[in-house]
């Protein structure tokens, strides 16, 4: 294929997060603008210049007609960008489609996209990848100053997950996605104290409402989390369901053997695991005095009490979506 048989002429805007991935993004910009040049005649791009900035930029972009925006970074850039096409006071699909360049830490969403860490095979996915429209996560919470909303789009979670995006978010990002994710996750097994919950979720069959002691809960859109954690495998973005996973408070030396059931996607083989699907899933801290953070596509903005649910096919998302299975 010739360049100019690749040539979109499509209004793009690409968001792209300098930091991401221990700054991957800002030591490649001139392969990025160059790749962009190549491929897009009409791209505009923009740089984030602090937390949430990546939010009032896409909005803008998608109010200026843009027919496509990427998230140029990790899991935590397209949060936000999925915040500002699809923002959590408003029911309406979003008239601009998502695009993703895996720049950052983890960069889960990549895996169910199928999209290739290579850039020049990433940005043909870009203008020849296919068209689907997906479901976006809802979630209601106690944020630092009151009640919070955020859309996601990946996988949310509350109990040690919180924990762990805390760690990781802290540590050096050059060791990679996964061992970061790993060494955060053993770090916090060793303080972390579960909590007892109640879950209250609907199925067709009608409510449903449990008590328990939760390690970690998992509320999966898509099928991966934490640098290639396997929790939603077989779920689909265009179903109208989460896949939750509540993991038991089993001992240290238990967590660590059964670690394997987070990566090979056999998580319903962990003893004492309980997996459903819902529309909505309502949870609340019972005696409690400690915050239970939640998590959000790799974020930490609040803690419970917590209401997750999804917004069915919201948001068009091109990409190659061949996902990866290992």
């Amino acid at each position: 294929m010739t360049p100019s048989e690749n040539l979109s002429d499509e209004p793009v805007v690409f968001i792209v997060n300098p930091h991401a991935g221990a700054g991957k993004a800002a030591r490649r910009k001139g392969d990025l603008e160059s790749a962009i040049g190549r491929h897009f005649s009409a791209a505009t791009i923009r740089l984030t210049e602090g937390p949430a900035h990546a939010v009032d930029l896409a909005a803008e972009a998608q109010a200026s007609g843009a027919a496509l925006v990427v998230a140029v970074g990790g899991d935590g850039t397209c949060h936000e960008v999925v915040n500002g096409l699809c923002p959590p006071t408003s029911t309406e699909p979003a008239s601009s489609r998502l695009g993703l360049l895996p720049f950052g830490t983890g960069s889960d969403l990549q895996r169910t996209l199928g999209m290739s860490s290579d850039l020049n095979e990433a940005m043909d996915a870009l203008v020849k990848g296919q068209d689907r429209v997906v479901d976006v996560g809802l979630a209601s919470f106690k944020g630092p100053t009151g009640p919070q909303r955020e859309t996601f789009i990946n996988v949310a979670g509350f109990g040690i997950n919180g924990d762990v995006v805390k760690r990781a978010n802290q540590m050096d990002k050059r060791i990679g996605g996964t061992l970061t994710f790993f060494i955060a996750t053993l770090r916090s097994s060793l303080r972390y104290v579960p909590p007892m919950v109640r879950l209250t979720w609907t199925t067709p069959e009608g409510e449903h409402t449990r008590e328990l002691d939760v390690m970690s809960c998992f509320i999966a859109n898509a099928e991966w989390c934490g640098g290639g954690m396997w929790v939603g495998r077989g779920g689909a973005m265009d179903d109208g369901l989460l896949n939750v996973s509540v993991l038991p408070p089993d001992p240290i030396p238990v967590q660590v053997v059964r670690t394997r059931f987070l990566y090979n996607g056999a998580l319903g083989d962990w003893p004492g695991v309980r997996q459903f699907q819902t529309s909505s899933l309502k949870v609340e801290a019972i005696d409690r005095s400690a915050p239970v953070w939640i998590d959000l596509d790799g974020e930490m903005p609040g803690q419970l009490p917590a209401e997750f649910s999804t917004h069915p096919r919201r948001l068009t998302v091109r990409a190659s979506w061949n996902p990866k299975k290992s």
